[in-house]
């Protein structure tokens, strides 16, 4: 499988800012010693099942992420190495928490900028006040700000991934999908696009996910009921988001009074968080989206663009799924060629635009 090259390789996904040795002061001290506390607090997951100071569900949740691992490797093709071989105790949590931004008034990324790295939309910290200082820093200069907690990254193959401790907590089906995401991130990287690195690797998170729990369990597999479940939870989630993304924009787009239109978007919101509770909730199979209910969650353009990072761009990956017969390691061969296009992007996208579908597997 094509490889992406070292020399292109920055930092991506949810490793944005924490191993960039360009990067400057306080941010590199900080990046470069929570990146040393995990390269120096690992233990074989092999030896931490060997121990017994964990409960029967952990251990199995520990064996199922060895078992995704090889899945990764031998059927999909992606890039394992000694990932996911190791843990990393972080004590319960999240490793690390995410800073990204945007104007209040615009759906445009705020982006930091590095040498060699270039222009990124979000920071990493190892630490949760770092970043919310950040995240202040950004408020108080009149932007959106969100921080979210960072359950898993990836160095890019730069460094033997963990798993973290915290990604424990997480049902079978989210933890295999969080795993083969970051093996995504350390298979293919297109340097420059944090938003199609992500959808990509969400795709390839779901659809390995679900191709595991067949391969494991047959069509009775719980873990697959769960995660059709969960997917179509996630399906109906992201049709409001973008229902929203599409009113906020209108309101952005008008022009006028700046205070108005920021008067006019918290309305929108507001009757969008009404018109949610109203015809979503009792359409979801879960509980997992009670967070819409939270005041404290302003669904601002920071975190709109943050959505769109991660599925924006996932009609893109299953009509060249289509295409390729829904193979999926076939499909990841594809992805890999293409990413190191010129313009990987619109690569991509006159690939999706072909008609013609390979034959599907066994046909």
């Amino acid at each position: 499988m094509t490889r992406p090259r070292r020399t292109a390789r920055g930092a991506a996904g949810l490793t944005v800012g924490l191993l960039t040795l360009a990067l400057p002061g306080c941010y590199l001290a900080h990046a470069a010693g929570g990146q040393l506390r995990v390269l120096l607090g690992r233990e074989s997951i092999e030896a931490a099942v060997a121990t017994g100071r964990f409960n029967d569900a952990w251990r199995a949740k520990l064996r199922l992420v060895l078992e995704a691992r090889r899945y990764a490797a031998e059927v999909l093709g992606l890039d394992v190495g000694g990932a996911y071989a190791d843990l990393f105790d972080t004590r319960g949590g999240p490793i690390a928490w995410n800073v990204s931004a945007s104007p209040l008034d615009a759906f445009a990324p705020h982006l930091w900028w590095f040498p060699i790295v270039g222009a990124v939309p979000y920071l990493g910290y190892f630490d949760r006040a770092p970043a919310e200082a950040e995240a202040a820093a950004l408020r108080a200069r009149g932007l959106d700000a969100l921080v979210l907690p960072v359950p898993a990254y990836s160095t890019l193959g730069w460094f033997d991934d963990p798993l973290f401790t915290g990604m424990l907590r997480l049902d079978e089906a989210t933890l295999v999908e969080v795993v083969l995401h970051e093996l995504a991130h350390r298979t293919i990287y297109v340097p420059g696009d944090a938003d199609l690195n992500e959808t990509l690797a969400t795709f390839v998170g779901r659809q390995g996910a679900l191709e595991l729990f067949v391969a494991r369990g047959g069509p009775d597999d719980p873990a697959l009921a769960a995660l059709r479940d969960d997917l179509a939870d996630q399906a109906l989630f992201r049709r409001a988001i973008d229902d929203l993304h599409e009113r906020v924009w209108r309101v952005q787009a008008a022009s006028g009074d700046r205070d108005a239109v920021l008067a006019r978007k918290a309305e929108v919101i507001a009757a969008w968080r009404a018109r949610f509770e109203r015809e979503v909730r009792p359409e979801l199979s879960g509980a997992g989206y009670d967070f819409v209910r939270d005041p404290r969650v302003s669904f601002d353009n920071a975190f709109l663009l943050m959505f769109r990072r991660y599925h924006g761009d996932l009609d893109l990956f299953e009509a060249l799924f289509e295409q390729e017969g829904r193979d999926l390691p076939r499909t990841i061969r594809l992805l890999a060629a293409l990413a190191d296009d010129p313009d990987p992007r619109a690569a991509l996208e006159a690939r999706a635009r072909r008609a013609a579908p390979h034959p599907p597997r066994g046909s």
